[in-house]
C-alpha cells in the first residue's frame, strides 16, 4: 500500500530536515501546489507542513543534545 500524500511529505521530510527546505521544494517535489499540499498535511497531521519540519529539526537536535559528545554550535550548525 502506498502511502498518502501527507505521509509522503512526513518522509520526504524525515529524510531531508538538515537541508534548506521551503515550501517551494515541496511544491517542486510533489508537482502539487502549496495550498493543496499544507491543507492535506494540515489536515493528516493537525500542524503545517514548516511547523512539522522544525518539531522534526528540534527532535533531532534534542536527541544530539542529550546523547553526543558535539558542542551546542555543532549541534546547531546541523
Amino acid at each position: 500500500v502506498e502511502p498518502s500524500l501527507p505521509e509522503q511529505i512526513a518522509q520526504y521530510i524525515d529524510k531531508n530536515y538538515a537541508h534548506h527546505l521551503s515550501l517551494t521544494n515541496f511544491e517542486t517535489e510533489f508537482y502539487l501546489s502549496r495550498h493543496h499540499l499544507c491543507r492535506e498535511f494540515k489536515k493528516h497531521y493537525g500542524v503545517g507542513i514548516i511547523q512539522y519540519l522544525n518539531m522534526i529539526r528540534l527532535r533531532h537536535a534534542s536527541r544530539l543534545l542529550e546523547n553526543s559528545n558535539e558542542s551546542i554550535q555543532s549541534i546547531i550548525e546541523k
